[in-house]
């Protein structure tokens, strides 16, 4: 099983961390080390530097994961993101609201990338968003957290 621990860099996290990978468990530590120390951290657990609501969070565990990440930004525009697409030519795309305003963004792209590109993958997560939204928006996956974000692109990726 694949683990997030976050604040994995101090006294009680990084316990909890090597506990888990004393277990078997892959395990991911995260911590922006504004309290703890990267030598807290136990050897065999995967460190990465951030903050929970960090919104590359995504980004970072999917490359941690061996993925390569094209990261557009905030305030992407739907002719930006398909300029990526033609571009980048990704198995997967995602696409993160971290507010209620941009969902209705994120339907206008995802509805254009799938009338351009019908077999595109899209996985669609950030705060505001649920599956039922993702579902009506036509998207292929919804993320509801960093963790699961990489299990779901895993996934697709193996059964596409």
């Amino acid at each position: 099983m694949r683990i997030l621990v976050t604040g994995g860099a101090g006294f009680i996290g990084s316990h909890v961390a090597a506990a888990y990978i004393e277990a078997g468990h892959t395990v991911f530590v995260l911590d922006n080390l504004s309290t703890g120390n990267i030598r807290n951290v136990p050897s065999g657990g995967d460190f990465v530097e951030g903050d929970i609501t960090n919104r590359s969070l995504v980004s970072i565990m999917l490359q941690g994961n061996g993925y390569t990440v094209v990261d557009l930004g905030i305030n992407c525009s739907t002719d930006k993101f398909m300029l990526a697409i033609e571009e980048h030519k990704p198995d997967i795309c995602g696409l993160s609201a971290m507010l209620t305003t941009t969902m209705r963004s994120m339907q206008a792209t995802v509805a254009e990338v799938k009338a351009r590109l019908p077999n595109q993958l899209i996985i669609v997560g950030g705060a505001p968003v649920n599956k039922i939204f993702a579902d009506k928006i036509a998207a292929d996956a919804y993320g509801v957290d960093a963790m699961r974000a990489v299990d779901i692109v895993n996934d697709l990726l193996h059964s596409a």
